[in-house]
């Protein structure tokens, strides 16, 4: 891919229009960069019916497998060493981001790396390289977008079903709180919230957070919702007593 650039914290990989020294290169093949843009291929378990056919369990998409490898020319013998060094260094820690630009596009990957070769050519400053990651979620996010308000219209023009981040803060003690969404869904919660105090609601998770830490035993409902891909939903804010108010977070999001 000539016009890629993958960050993954202080280290740049860039396509092979962007050649020059000191720089780790992807390609020149198409098989240089696999795993990034093309999409993965969705499972199911399948149940047998008693005479015709199957039963379906829901779709579940795997892991992502991306892979990138390609070559660096250094200056001298010492600086590719360097080089050698900072590449191995993506194996500490645990999870990171990779950050993907092709052309005007940009998304993010939450990854781990599985394998990173580094090979040396002949006499020369020269090496090649490959690095295989894994994305054990498989959604690809870009630009965040946020809507604050009482009752606010959530899009994002990702491809694929996002969902959303809620944040109430209490700008006077509430009593409680209900998030109302579409198809007469809500979410409420009944534990009270002091004023200048926030909750964060994962709405993939439906766990509520206060002030940062997990709040348990919180909720009498508990029902959340994606937003889907190229239409809005319109999410309602209602304190039980008290003011407050509400945002929400959204990434553009694609499979």
């Amino acid at each position: 891919m000539s016009g890629a650039i993958v960050t993954i914290g202080s280290l740049r990989f860039y396509g092979d229009r962007y050649r020059g020294k000191d720089q780790f290169h992807i390609g020149p093949n198409a098989s240089d960069f696999t795993g990034f843009l093309d999409g993965v291929t969705a499972e199911w378990d399948e149940y047998p019916r008693d005479r015709v056919g199957v039963y379906d369990s829901p779709a579940r998409f795997p892991a992502r497998l991306p892979h990138m490898s390609g070559f660096i020319s250094a200056h001298t013998h010492s600086t590719l060493e360097s080089h050698r060094r900072h590449l191995l260094g993506l194996y500490a820690g645990e999870k990171r981001q990779a950050r993907v630009n092709v052309g005007h596009d940009w998304f993010n990957l939450d990854i781990e790396v599985r394998n990173i070769a580094f090979d040396t050519v002949g006499f020369a400053p020269e090496a090649t390289w490959s690095v295989d990651l894994r994305c054990a979620d498989p959604r690809k996010r870009g630009e965040l977008r946020r809507y604050t308000g009482s009752s606010v219209n959530v899009f994002h023009r990702g491809r694929f079903d996002a969902y959303p981040t809620v944040t109430v803060k209490a700008s006077s003690a509430m009593s409680g709180y209900t998030i109302s969404g579409p198809g007469g869904r809500g979410f409420i919660v009944t534990r009270s919230l002091p004023a200048g105090s926030t909750d964060r609601i994962d709405f993939e998770t439906g766990w509520v957070y206060r002030n940062g830490n997990l709040l348990e035993k919180a909720t009498t409902r508990r029902e959340t919702w994606p937003v889907p891909p190229g239409t809005g939903i319109t999410m309602d804010f209602s304190p039980a007593s008290g003011n407050g108010q509400m945002t929400v977070a959204v990434h553009d999001t694609d499979l």
